[in-house]
């Protein structure tokens, strides 16, 4: 269930005085989910608003946050990607190789830049020295299969090294909804004599994948096939930590899926319908405004130091200090994203990269503790939009034996993405215009332990409140312009989002271990001229109860029920404007062990309920999945 564990591998539990949720690996493993993004919604106020399950598509929002707004680190290294927050979900994890899951929802750039607006989530993986493995397989509706291995490889070339795999692929509940996947992680680590300790990690991921509607019900027929590369070295010194990380991610994007069954194109660059001959992508003019696909191509380059904790004693008080800096640089090349190239490069067999991109992002900060008060600041200077402060102040302190009171604030930011400035197509205008969003996020929690000794009485609770107050947020807005309707980026005046979770965990005789979380937001905006779809569209409140066991005789179940309703509305395909209706779901996983070979069925959805995260995009109904897996 939820812990605050202090795992040495996870940063983000140094932050005293800021509320860290965490998952181990006993609690991945014995909940109904597969794949990290569904994992990551049983946490309080974490939504994963998918476009289709099995981590094909999906967006988080972090306390109402939008899909651009939370950083996500895997062992610490930035993977947030800056062609658009709808890529941040692509991460090369099977979700074998994960040992633990940490999440810092009050804000995080004062430390981190412009990415952790909203938060931030640590995915901590398993070690090259980790022995065991396991290898596994599956079966489910939907045509559902896959296919995963996690095994040590022993050392090579001095160094303790592991690999995992992971395949995965359906037809889909519906049409064009279809999807393949391949995973592949690597890590690898030693001791150095007289330096310290470096951890190696390269990734790879392919997935293509049916978009029935995902951007806009216009398009039904839309279809994406995406390949990144990812590689990183983590050092460990005497003086502190240097990081180094390098990051590739390939987007191919048809409006119109060019594939028998779908559609076709002639020499001259028209699409047409296969299915009837109809020609796509052309104006009541006659004017062709499709004849190429989307490619995009962005690399993303880092480093990073942090220094270790300095100790100081100022009067009767322990004090501390650390400080560090980094840098990044995204570039993208694409033929619509960026200013015009001087030289046209090759992206596939026929089409060019037209436009690109860069940027160069650095800071410096530190940070200073005081007792049990914590200070930090930040000084970012990024070429495009010049230099920015962002500070933090957090305090803890224990009210008594079982009792510890938590309160942060703190200044974040957010740059806008390739996506944001420069995106026409289909009706979207990004805007070249676009300011940097800043928020103020404040957090007040207490943690109370409980040594009760009836049996259903709780170990734990957590009650927190937030505030989220924004400036310049910025929104993709339906307007009517020139008596047609465009969605345009733009930035919104003021936004402020607040509201109360409240986390408890127990256990029956240690036997049954279960959760509940509770949360409620709400928001107060300025005047908004149009639509908002995505910054007024949130997770407003939601109950989600959690159960597992240990073992019975080999026998184990997981059960996470959930209740959930969203504010916002959307534009449906005839023009009507409809509230996300609320829904109730129940996701089970069943399993029977023994020495080593484990067979086990999880089912999502049991309730067969009508789920729509996005607007004009079912989710499948119930989802059930049987498979085996032998462990070592």
């Amino acid at each position: 269930m939820l812990d605050s564990i202090d795992v040495l591998s996870s940063t983000l539990h140094s932050e005293d005085g800021h509320l860290v949720y965490s998952k181990n690996e006993f609690d991945i493993l014995n909940s109904p989910y597969t794949n990290v993004g569904e994992i990551l919604e049983a946490f309080p106020s974490l939504e994963i608003r998918s476009r289709s399950l099995n981590d094909v598509q999906a967006d988080i929002s972090l306390r109402g946050s939008t899909f651009d707004q939370v950083l996500i680190l895997v062992n610490g290294i930035p993977f947030s990607d800056p062609q658009t927050g709808h890529h941040n979900m692509n991460l090369p994890l099977p979700a074998g190789s994960v040992e633990s899951i940490h999440i810092m929802p009050s804000g995080g750039s004062y430390r981190y830049g412009p990415f952790a607006f909203a938060g931030v989530i640590d995915i901590i993986t398993k070690k090259g020295r980790d022995q065991g493995g396991y290898a596994s397989a599956s079966i489910g509706e939907y045509g559902f299969q896959n296919g995963a291995a996690g095994v040590s490889l022993g050392k090579i070339m001095g160094f303790y090294s592991r690999i995992d795999l992971e395949y995965k692929a359906a037809d889909g509940a519906y049409k064009n909804r279809d999807f393949a996947q391949w995973q592949a992680f690597i890590s690898a680590e030693r001791e150095i004599k007289r330096l310290g300790k470096i951890i190696l990690n390269a990734g790879y991921l392919a997935k293509n994948f049916g978009a029935f509607n995902f951007y806009s019900f216009n398009f039904p027929d839309q279809f994406e096939s995406i390949q990144s590369l990812s590689a990183n070295a983590k050092m460990y010194m005497e003086m502190g930590t240097i990081k180094a990380y390098v990051r590739q991610h390939k987007d191919h994007f048809e409006l119109f899926r060019e594939e028998l069954g779908y559609h076709g194109r002639f020499n001259n660059g028209q699409f047409y319908r296969i299915s009837d001959s109809t020609l796509v992508g052309v104006a009541p003019s006659g004017d062709i405004w499709y004849q190429e696909h989307n490619n995009h191509k962005s690399n993303t380059y880092g480093v990073d130091f942090e220094s270790r904790e300095k100790k100081l004693r100022i009067g009767s008080l322990n004090a501390s200090y650390k400080y560090g800096l980094d840098f990044r640089r995204d570039e993208i090349i694409s033929n619509i994203l960026g200013t015009d190239l001087v030289n046209p490069v090759l992206a596939d067999q026929r089409a060019y990269y037209l436009k690109g991109d860069d940027r160069n992002n650095s800071g410096v900060f530190a940070q200073f503790q005081f007792g049990k008060l914590n200070s930090a600041v930040r000084l970012n200077a990024n070429d495009n939009f010049g230099i920015d402060w962002l500070p933090n102040l957090d305090y803890s302190h224990t009210l008594n034996s079982n009792s510890i009171i938590k309160a942060s604030i703190n200044r974040s930011f957010r740059l806008p993405s390739f996506t944001d400035l420069y995106y026409t197509l289909g009706g979207a205008q990004g805007s070249e215009n676009l300011r940097p969003e800043h928020a103020w996020n404040s957090e007040v929690s207490i943690t109370k332990s409980f040594k009760n000794k009836k049996i259903i009485f709780p170990k734990s609770l957590v009650i927190t409140g937030y505030h989220r107050y924004g400036q310049n947020l910025i929104d993709w807005i339906y307007r009517t312009v020139n008596n047609e309707e465009v969605l345009q980026a733009d930035n919104l005046t003021q936004v402020s989002i607040f509201g109360a979770e409240i986390n408890t965990k127990g256990n029956l005789n240690k036997k049954i271990f279960y959760s509940l979380n509770a949360q409620i937001a709400s928001h107060r905006a300025g005047d908004i001229n149009g639509q908002s779809i995505y910054v007024l569209d949130y997770l407003a409140n939601r109950i989600q109860a959690e159960i597992h066991s240990k073992s019975f005789n080999g026998y184990k179940i997981g059960l996470v029920a959930t209740r959930q309703e969203r504010a916002g509305s959307y534009i449906s395909s005839v023009d009507e404007k409809i509230k996300y209706p609320a829904f109730s779901t129940l996701d089970m996983q069943l399993s029977y062990d023994n020495e080593g070979l484990c067979i086990f069925m999880n089912a999502q959805n049991l309730f067969n309920s009508e789920i729509y995260d996005r607007g004009n995009v079912p989710l499948p109904g119930r989802w059930a999945k049987l498979g085996i897996r032998f462990h070592w």
